[in-house]
């Protein structure tokens, strides 16, 4: 394997969040990065979130669904594996792109352990998401019980304040004076 990619389902979007080559991440030292992006339904990538299925091309020279870019002088992996990555639920989070620039390069092993990859993958990416969502959870029931100890203590010094202060006259009673 030559590279392996994960494109985040965003909005409709496939957005590369993992996988720079060397170039590019050379590139991206001097400039600002602007990840690859595919619409959903727009090449491989795009026809696995729209089908969900895995796309397997031999050869990316002679496959239809690269003319484009052959044509256009794209130079562009030989080989190319790219499968959907579903969460438990059964949702399409992305899709894992593998490739290498030999052409008929990946063999049925290669595809068998792939599946298997993209499963745990996506299982991760389900567990991040679950943790993330309890952590935020749990930031905002905090934030919520320190709000109401803090109003506690202030009606407890309240109530204290108001039961040795005598209503009437405004001075201290008995109980400021036991206290003390």
């Amino acid at each position: 394997m030559e590279r392996c990619s994960f494109f985040l389902l965003d909005n409709g979007y496939l957005v590369n969040v993992a996988g720079l080559s060397c170039e590019e991440y050379a590139e991206s030292i001097y400039k600002e990065y602007q990840p690859q992006r595919f619409r959903v339904g727009e090449g491989i990538i795009g026809l696995v979130a729209e089908t969900c299925e895995l796309q397997h091309c031999r050869d990316s020279l002679s496959d239809p669904r690269f003319e484009w870019r052959n044509q256009q002088g794209v130079s562009s992996p030989r080989s190319i594996i790219s499968v959907p990555v579903m969460s438990t639920e059964r949702e399409l989070l992305g899709v894992l792109n593998i490739s290498h620039p030999e052409a008929d390069y990946f063999n049925d092993w290669h595809v068998r352990l792939l599946h298997i990859y993209k499963n745990m993958l996506g299982q991760l990416i389900s567990n991040c998401r679950l943790l993330r969502q309890m952590e935020q959870k749990i930031a905002n029931r905090t934030a919520e019980l320190q709000r109401a100890l803090d109003e506690a203590m202030y009606l407890k010094k309240r109530f204290e304040s108001m039961s040795m202060i005598d209503d009437l006259t405004g001075l201290f009673n008995r109980r400021y004076f036991y206290a003390q």
